[in-house]
């Protein structure tokens, strides 16, 4: 026995099989967008509000409900060539793996990375950092974030206002 379908019958197929993979394409997309974690109920790659980096350690400030550590985090490390032989280069990733459903607090948090305690890189090293950081034009920026507290202590000025 055959079965012949009209043309409006095709289309009615076509439509089924674009629905079906529209429907694929949604669920298999991860929660956060493209992977990145815009604020403490995204997992993904952070998008950070601030950082300070020294050379052994670094701050990042982050959106935080309250319940945010430093625990929900891990750091994807990933060893290249550096300078020299004895001298590689680290390019970190900060990756939040732990949801903040928190309510407490608007502002974010300030959370230390120490280099050789919390990510085994000791001795001679360069370092990077991949993950996006936030304009200083956000309307989440408050009084004690970094760059508000250094710039209340000491005086910032370009070269260039200088002259």
């Amino acid at each position: 026995m055959k079965i012949y379908l009209s043309i409006s019958g095709r289309k009615y197929i076509k439509v089924i099989v674009l629905f079906m993979a529209m429907f694929f394409v949604l669920f298999s997309i991860p929660k956060s967008y493209a992977g990145y974690s815009h604020g403490p109920r995204q997992t993904g790659v952070v998008v950070l509000d601030e950082i300070l980096m020294g050379s052994k350690k670094f701050i990042v400030v982050v959106g935080s409900g309250g319940c945010t550590a430093k625990g929900s985090f891990k750091i994807d490390v990933k060893k290249e060539a550096g300078l020299s032989k004895i001298s590689p280069h680290y390019v970190l990733t900060i990756i939040r793996t732990v949801v903040d459903e928190c309510k407490a607090m608007v502002d974010g948090t300030l959370i230390l990375f120490d280099m050789e305690k919390d990510l085994g890189i000791k001795d001679e090293f360069t370092y990077s950092l991949t993950n996006q950081v936030y304009s200083s034009s956000r309307d989440q920026m408050w009084n004690e974030s970094i760059l508000s507290v250094i710039e209340k202590h000491f005086s910032l000025t370009s070269p260039e206002s200088e002259k």
